[in-house]
């Protein structure tokens, strides 16, 4: 069976040490001084991918979070508890090498790689999907081509898309792997 080719460890030490710039000081000011630090002090993960000119090519940090109901109910292909809020896993972080983005690859691979992890923690304690806040339009458009959808305030860049629909994504991608390479 064919393999998904793409793996996302924990950071280190030597990944923050490593020069990696997406081009956002802020991305890169967190990846620097607080991706280890905050995994330290079970504030949220980060996770990167290895390989191109830094010895990073990109990174995302994971969060547990929640999400409000009233938000979501309509993205959500089930009936949902009347609850305030629901727990969700929030994408706090996202970059890409600054070299590597717009070409296709490492960012959908990243974005699939944080989906497939949010799907391994639903699996232990449950979650009704993934949200983040998009840091610009370009952004925001990106994600929604991953099947994220705004939520929240109409000029908010909140987004969110549904564990069900993560699992079946991650399912299409699977089988179209396979098919590309069958073999493998």
């Amino acid at each position: 069976m064919a393999e998904w080719p793409y793996a996302t460890v924990l950071v280190t030490k030597q990944d923050v040490k490593s020069g990696f710039t997406s081009g956002d000081r802020h991305l890169d000011k967190y990846f620097a001084d607080n991706a280890v630090r905050n995994g330290r002090a079970d504030l949220g993960q980060t996770y990167v991918l290895r390989g191109g000119p830094s010895g990073v090519q990109g990174y995302y940090t994971l969060v547990s979070g929640s999400v409000a109901t009233d938000d979501i109910r309509a993205l959500v292909e089930q009936n949902l508890p009347r609850y305030e809020r629901l727990g969700a896993i929030l994408l706090g972080r996202f970059a890409v090498q600054k070299e590597l983005q717009g070409q296709g690859k490492v960012g959908p691979a990243l974005l699939e790689e944080a989906l497939r992890r949010s799907v391994g923690i639903a699996d232990q304690a449950g979650c009704v999907g993934v949200y983040l806040d998009a840091k610009n339009d370009g952004a925001a458009r990106f994600y929604q081509r991953y099947g994220f959808s705004r939520i929240g305030e109409p000029e908010a860049l909140q987004m969110f898309v549904s564990m069900k629909k993560v699992r079946a994504s991650i399912q299409a991608a699977q089988q179209e792997w396979r098919k590309v390479h069958p073999s493998a």
